[in-house]
C-alpha cells in the first residue's frame, strides 16, 4: 500500500470500533457455516483461504497451504483456547491484519 489516503483510511478504520464490530459480523455471517457465533478450525481455514487468494497472487482454489500452518494461525488466535475463535478474537485479528497494511515494507 503506497498511498497516504489509503494509510489514514486504514487508521481511521483501526480507531473505529463499531465499524471493527460490523466487519467482523460480516465475517461470520460469511463464514460462521453452522452460525454458532464463533469459527471452528475448518472455517478459520475457509477464511484464510480467501484471504490469501484475494492477494492476487494465486487462485484460492489452487491454494495449497499445510495444515500445520492452520493449525498454527488457529491456535495464535483462538486466545482462550477453546477450540474456536469468536467474534472478540477475529476483532482481534482484522486489527493485526489491518496493522500490517499500515507498516512499511522497509521495516519488515
Amino acid at each position: 500500500m503506497s498511498g497516504e489516503k489509503e494509510k489514514e483510511a486504514i487508521k481511521s478504520l483501526l480507531d473505529n470500533e463499531d465499524a471493527i464490530k460490523c466487519i467482523v459480523a460480516n465475517i461470520m455471517q460469511e463464514f460462521d457455516k453452522d452460525k454458532n457465533g464463533s469459527l471452528d478450525k475448518d472455517e478459520t481455514k475457509q477464511l484464510i483461504k480467501h484471504f490469501l487468494s484475494q492477494s492476487e497472487l494465486c487462485d484460492e482454489a489452487d491454494l495449497q497451504i499445510p495444515d500445520e500452518l492452520y493449525n498454527n494461525i488457529f491456535q495464535a488466535y483462538d486466545a482462550d483456547g477453546s477450540g474456536s475463535i469468536d467474534q472478540d478474537e477475529l476483532g482481534g485479528f482484522i486489527k493485526q491484519l489491518l496493522g500490517e497494511l499500515l507498516r512499511d515494507p522497509e521495516d519488515a
